[in-house]
């Protein structure tokens, strides 16, 4: 069984896929080495480094009622220079003529 659950595409993880780093949902009882082992496998892509943040539970309220959000465990990937993950691929927006003249005239 993979200990990698679902990637977790953020604003934040996205702009910091262009750097090779990943952010991804895992298992309760994933390790840094099990992480590591498991991307290696399901994408073919070596894992530089591998660190593993516990996120808190959080108090949640819903239509006056109280309760807990469940925390989760994820992984931040940091792969070798040059490779990336199939399927993370972040679109650019193109710039069309007018963006472009609008932006050599604030320069």
């Amino acid at each position: 069984m993979f200990s990698v659950i679902k990637p977790l595409l953020t604003e934040k993880s996205a702009a910091k896929m262009s750097d090779g780093l990943y952010v991804l949902q895992v298992a309760e009882d994933a390790t840094k080495t099990s992480v590591a082992q498991d991307v290696a496998t399901m994408y073919k892509v070596d894992a530089v480094s591998v660190r593993i943040v516990n996120t808190p539970d959080r108090r949640v309220r819903f239509r006056g009622r109280k309760g807990v959000q469940g925390g989760f465990k994820k992984a931040y990937v940091q792969l070798k220079k040059g490779q990336e993950l199939p399927g993370f691929e972040v679109k650019k927006e193109k710039e069309t003529g007018k963006d472009k003249k609008a932006a050599k005239e604030t320069k």
